[in-house]
């Protein structure tokens, strides 16, 4: 049976951080060695089979400008769920979980990057063409800013009633 856990980032244990690294690094093909990619996420959703973690979902709490008006965004990140668990619904129950606590805490968006769309797709999900600035890091460096549009890549879904509009998208921070 899987559980999911909600976990604010200084509340993950060390056994978890180290199940995390592990789970990130058979996802994700040249994951450095701890359990983010760019920056700490604000909280995590974890699907444990037993003591197994099995499935791992970022949250990134974020406003962002969208064609100048501030928005509520529920930035998602490093959404995986390992190879033997696949095809379960376990990440669709991580999208569910994390667009509950979007809309309790009244975020209106919930924003992902993805390079396959077809799960995020089935949940709601759909590609937008915005142009957008973020601020370019790598390897705890700052780059410089990026000005460019990710019409296969950026991924919306409304949490409320509010369209997401046409227009420039500074996402404030860094691309998650």
């Amino acid at each position: 049976m899987i559980h999911y856990d909600l976990i604010e980032e200084p509340d993950l244990t060390e056994q978890a951080e180290a199940s995390l690294r592990d789970l990130l690094a058979v996802c994700f093909s040249g994951y450095p060695d701890r359990t983010y990619y760019k920056q700490l996420p604000h909280q995590r959703i974890l699907a444990w089979d037993g003591a197994k973690l099995v499935g791992h979902l970022a949250i990134d709490k974020r406003v962002m400008a969208l064609a100048g008006q501030a928005i509520r965004t529920l930035g998602l990140v490093d959404v995986c769920v390992a190879p033997g668990w696949r095809s379960q619904g376990i990440c669709s129950a991580l999208l569910a979980e994390a667009e509950k606590l979007g809309r309790r805490g009244r975020f209106q968006f919930a924003i992902l990057f993805a390079d396959d769309p077809r799960l995020y797709e089935a949940n709601g999900y759909r590609y937008v063409e915005n142009p957008c600035v973020w601020l370019k890091i790598h390897e705890h460096q700052t780059l410089g800013v990026a000005n460019e549009a990710l019409p296969t890549a950026l991924m919306v879904k409304p949490l409320g009633s509010e369209p997401w509009l046409p227009g420039v998208l500074d996402l404030l921070g860094y691309l998650f």
